[in-house]
């Protein structure tokens, strides 16, 4: 039986799915079957993998795998996983720009300088990303 933090869990799931969908990630069609394996995952491996699950050590791709890959059961849910597990979860970039700034702003340049200084910075950080092979 579901508990409430289990229903909150499952809305917020779908809430997801219905974003993936309207993302063009999951289809219409897929989107009831991933919400019904989650559903069964929440209720049938999540009980007799608590602990693995509750431990902060585990890596959470390798564990989600090793409950998830490769099961017939679960192959959509997996699927959605897999695209969940791989989202940007930092601001890396704008840490990054936050860095070039202070360094710019320690050496006392004016304000223009710094405009443009920046500008090479991040032209030099698009290029050498999109055309990285």
């Amino acid at each position: 039986m579901a508990t409430r933090s289990c229903e909150g869990n499952i809305t917020a799931f779908r809430f997801l799915v219905r974003h993936l969908n309207e993302a063009n990630r999951v289809a219409e069609g897929d989107a009831d079957a991933v919400i019904s394996q989650y559903k069964k995952f929440l209720e049938e491996v999540v009980p007799k993998h608590k602990s693995q699950l509750l431990d902060s050590s585990n890596r959470v791709d390798q564990l989600y795998h090793g409950l998830l890959a490769g099961s017939e059961d679960y192959g959509q849910l997996w699927s959605v996983v897999k695209m969940l597990l791989i989202l940007s979860h930092g601001q890396a970039t704008v840490e990054r720009g936050f860095s070039v700034n202070r360094e710019v702003d320690n050496d006392n340049l004016h304000a223009d300088t710094f405009c443009c200084r920046r500008l090479i910075c991040d032209t030099v950080d698009y290029y050498m990303v999109a055309y990285m092979p």
